[in-house]
């Protein structure tokens, strides 16, 4: 999934779940989706970044 299709998926989710996955516990949805986002977007197709994408990835499939 490209990074456009899941922000647009993303904004399409009315309300979140408050989550706890391996990498912590998510109370805050959208600061969480907003910084991921623009982290994401500020380093396009540097590879450092993935887990940003991998974590954003993982939320939306267990929002939706």
């Amino acid at each position: 999934m490209k990074l456009a299709d899941l922000e647009q998926a993303l904004q399409g989710i009315t309300e979140y779940k408050i989550l706890n996955f391996h990498f912590g516990k998510i109370d805050q949805p959208s600061k969480f989706i907003e910084t991921h986002l623009q982290f994401l977007k500020s380093n396009p197709k540097n590879r450092r970044y993935l887990p940003y994408y991998n974590r954003l990835l993982e939320f939306y499939h267990s929002n939706k």
